[in-house]
């Protein structure tokens, strides 16, 4: 990925999710809004629509301070959707080495879940939250074939 404006560069907007803590990063279910855009979500504002949400918040990382030193950072920015990002589509150019970026945009958005988060009380349906096992399955799927759409 050379941008993290893929939304210019390959028709991709997306954004970031937040997790309580404790939770578990690799299910769906628990993501929410990011920290630093939660309250436009519990305002009612839908802006996010459309837009493909990946993890942001939440993440433990090698510390500068040594090499035996992880630090842990709760609200993350837009910029950490994006190696997230990379690391699934290296994920995918594994399974289909042939695979383009934009053919990793396009499985990307179709092979999105819907995920219910609770706004004031009303269960929120918040489409396109990225689903990396099924986006890899269906690399797996069409591994090779150029014939075949998203």
């Amino acid at each position: 990925m050379t941008s993290s404006n893929l939304q210019q560069t390959h028709n991709l907007a997306f954004h970031g999710l937040g997790r309580s803590p404790m939770a578990d990063p690799n299910d769906i279910a628990v993501c929410r809004p990011g920290l630093f855009w939660a309250a436009y979500f519990q305002s009612g504002d839908a802006w996010y629509a459309g837009r493909l949400l990946v993890p942001m918040d939440h993440r433990t990382v090698a510390a500068p301070g040594g090499d035996d030193e992880y630090a842990h950072y709760g609200a993350g920015g837009w910029s950490w959707c994006t190696p997230y990002l990379a690391g699934v589509y290296a994920l995918a150019c594994q399974v289909d080495p042939e695979t383009t970026l934009q053919r990793f945009c396009e499985l990307a958005v179709v092979t999105a879940r819907n995920v219910s988060i609770d706004c004031k009380g009303q269960s929120v349906s918040v489409v396109k939250v990225l689903d990396p096992p099924a986006l890899i399955e269906a690399c797996e799927r069409t591994a090779g074939r150029s014939d075949v759409g998203p």
